[in-house]
């Protein structure tokens, strides 16, 4: 308890320097320069196309010359590659187009390096160093209303990735009302930036909580919590921080180069209700159901016991606690797949092989429940980017492999 009144007048005594919502943002932009990101500027965003141009036209610049140099399109390149790109993310959504790239008459074009692993090629972790994130305050987005601002906006290579609303409880403003209620009623998803798909998250936040939505959709927008929870089970919100404000975090371990990357390349995605109808249905984002992000407790649980696996290696057992609603299908899921690619971070590992070596040949999940074990089949297929990397087994194809094995085997 002591210790608890300490960090809470630590806490206070910012209060004359910090309590502005510019210095709020400040100390965020400030952060995110220091990870290497590159300071935006809002006249740099075309609104109509819902990009950055001079990041964008840096980015292919100076990774792409020669392919630029091989366009024999009919119209101006610098007109027709950043419509081409805009049309592409309407259609298909802003995840698609940074792993797949696009093709703008007779080339292509990538438009993200993903991080590689260590034992990826020297030319693999070159590229990715050549990604260009941006961030860019008091961005300007409305074509009805030129002069509304956004406080923040995150990009990667001129492509908005993340908008966010901060605000000052100080001055009586706070994430959990003000921030909600200025998306849902002040922020018109019609606009080009706010259209669903073509950023991954929308974030308000404050000192003390942080809440994100997906898709902006009036006063019917859902948002869900991205804050840490208390310790030891003592309910939701932020444990006080002695170093600065509850939602540092965010900035501190999400908001970085490294994170941001990881959650583009194995964390989040379309739902085309393909695991549900066992159909496969084309990928244009009209058709998409939602578009699943992972929560703070999600990443949080993931890495740590990927951090634990990659040193320790094999062999342990681990008991996590995830409450009703907490998304444990999906953290499960995703646990399982960066599993399957885990290698060892030192050869003191159990099983280690080599350091470039995965560690688990395969996975098996195992669950006690029906309803649990339905959500998380149907998670793994609408997760896996090959029918061939995950069987469900369940009773029946048990049975069905069973008799196989008995015929086999029979003179």
């Amino acid at each position: 308890m002591k210790e608890g009144n300490q960090a809470r007048r630590s806490e206070l005594v910012q209060k004359p320097s910090d309590a502005t919502e510019k210095a709020f943002e400040e100390q965020i932009e400030k952060a995110l320069l220091a990870d290497g990101f590159v300071k935006g500027v809002p006249r740099d965003f075309d609104s109509s196309l819902a990009l950055d141009l001079r990041r964008l036209w840096h980015f292919l610049e100076t990774t792409q010359s020669e392919t630029l140099a091989a366009y024999k399109g009919m119209s101006p390149m610098r007109e027709t590659v950043p419509q081409v790109i805009s049309a592409r993310v309407r259609q298909f959504g802003i995840l698609e187009v940074l792993r797949e790239g696009v093709d703008v008459e007779n080339i292509h074009l990538a438009l993200y390096y993903p991080k590689p692993s260590e034992s990826d090629s020297e030319e693999s972790k070159a590229k990715y160093a050549q990604n260009e994130f941006s961030v860019t305050r008091q961005q300007t987005f409305s074509l009805t209303n030129p002069g509304l601002e956004i406080d923040m906006v995150i990009f990667v290579n001129g492509m908005p990735l993340f908008t966010f609303e901060l605000k000052n409880p100080w001055t009586g403003q706070t994430a959990r009302y003000n921030g909600r209620k200025q998306y849902r009623e002040d922020r018109n998803p019609g606009e080009p930036l706010l259209n669903f798909g073509r950023c991954l998250a929308h974030f308000t936040l404050d000192k003390d909580e942080v809440f994100f939505t997906t898709k902006l959709d009036g006063k019917k927008t859902y948002f869900m919590p991205f804050n840490k929870g208390l310790p030891n089970g003592q309910g939701a919100g932020n444990p006080v921080n002695p170093n600065g404000f509850k939602t540092s975090y965010l900035r501190e371990s999400i908001l970085t180069k490294s994170t941001i990357s990881d959650i583009i390349q194995n964390y989040a995605l379309f739902d085309y209700g393909e695991a549900k109808t066992g159909k496969k249905v084309p990928h244009i984002l009209k058709n998409a159901k939602k578009l699943i992000f992972p929560r703070y407790h999600q990443l949080d649980v993931v890495n740590r016991l990927l951090e634990n696996a990659e040193s320790v290696g094999v062999g342990e057992r681990y008991l996590i606690q995830h409450s009703a609603g907490s998304g444990k299908s999906n953290s499960l899921t995703w646990l399982a797949y960066k599993l399957i690619g885990l290698t060892p971070k030192t050869m003191e590992a159990k099983r280690a092989r080599r350091l470039d070596a995965p560690l688990f040949d395969s996975v098996l999940v195992v669950t006690d429940r029906r309803l649990l074990d339905k959500q998380i089949s149907d998670n793994i297929k609408l997760f896996g980017h090959s029918a061939n990397i995950v069987q469900h087994a369940d009773s029946s194809s048990m049975l069905k492999s069973a008799r196989r094995r008995r015929k086999s085997a029979a003179p």
